[in-house]
């Protein structure tokens, strides 16, 4: 019984974390937009993928939440890197 408790305790801190996560990855694509320089389409996917980050989270899907979050901040962190940087990771795939 008690390692069923200690199971469901750790099960349940970890699903808070994950949810406080999500507040912290929209802080952050807040910041890196304030400073980004974007094309417009770039731009666009990342104001729609964070939008649906935040609606997932407010509805209690942080997985989805987490994946859209993560996919904006991947666009942003592609469009701060060099141009050489990016021929580079487009060659790797």
């Amino acid at each position: 019984m008690r390692k069923l408790l200690t199971l469901i305790f750790a099960g349940s801190l970890s699903l808070t974390a994950v949810a406080g996560s999500c507040p912290t990855l929209l802080n952050d694509i807040d910041n890196r937009l304030a400073s980004a320089e974007l094309d417009a389409e770039t731009l666009v996917q990342v104001l729609e993928l964070r939008a649906q980050g935040e609606e997932a989270h407010q509805d209690g899907d942080h997985d989805q939440a987490m994946k859209a979050l993560e996919r904006a901040l991947d666009l942003l962190e592609q469009a701060e890197q060099p141009a050489y940087m990016q021929q580079q990771d487009d060659l790797m795939y």
